[in-house]
């Protein structure tokens, strides 16, 4: 009878012992598949955020395309109105003339007192 008891004790133990486990082990999986959620939705939110991200980069890249052609256009429209009239790209200067009265110079400046007064 003793053997009996024993084994049915034995049998409880092992019981529990294997609910405690299962019951670890589910905490563990919940715990994981929370981290899991969480990750998921940090990934989610970063991937949206470099698409909006990327959209504006194109939209920015595209204006500065527009920018770069308009001044290729107005480059080679340049050259080519250079090359039709020989331009000079600056005038000649105008011949500088005497001024008519002797400049007058300021007056020498004095060095301050060193002197109590």
């Amino acid at each position: 009878m003793r053997l009996a008891v024993a084994t049915e004790e034995a049998r409880e133990t092992l019981s529990r012992i294997r609910l405690e486990s299962a019951w670890r082990s589910k905490c563990r999986a919940e715990s994981a598949l929370k981290s899991s959620i969480r990750a998921q939705a940090d990934a989610t939110a970063e991937y949206k955020w470099i698409r909006l991200e990327l959209g504006e980069s194109r939209k920015q890249l595209e204006g500065l395309q527009e920018a770069s052609n308009a001044l290729t256009k107005g480059n080679q429209r340049l050259a080519e109105e250079l090359k039709q009239r020989r331009w000079q790209p600056f005038p000649p200067a105008p011949p500088v003339e005497p001024p008519d009265e002797p400049q007058r110079h300021p007056p020498p400046v004095r060095a301050p007192s060193t002197s109590p007064i």
